[in-house]
């Protein structure tokens, strides 16, 4: 296979060998796609997880359970 430079895959090749593996499909379409695309749809799902992190962590409070721990990830 020719050297394309910098690392840069050829267009059309897989990131990820594992059939139907998500992410290395995520990865593959993400890197087909023009950066302008792939940024908000970042930021969106960057949205989407703190909102999912912030209900869980007022459905833990709410419920006041012992059996949950808060674990500051950094």
């Amino acid at each position: 296979m020719a050297d394309t430079g910098g690392g840069a895959r050829p267009a059309g090749s897989v990131v990820c060998p594992v059939a139907l593996c998500p992410v290395g499909m995520l990865m593959t379409t993400a890197n087909q796609l023009r950066p302008e695309v792939v940024e908000p749809l970042l930021k969106a799902g960057r949205e989407l997880m703190l909102a999912v992190s912030a209900i869980m962590n007022a459905r833990a409070e709410a419920a006041g359970s012992s059996r949950l721990e808060h674990i500051e990830v950094e």
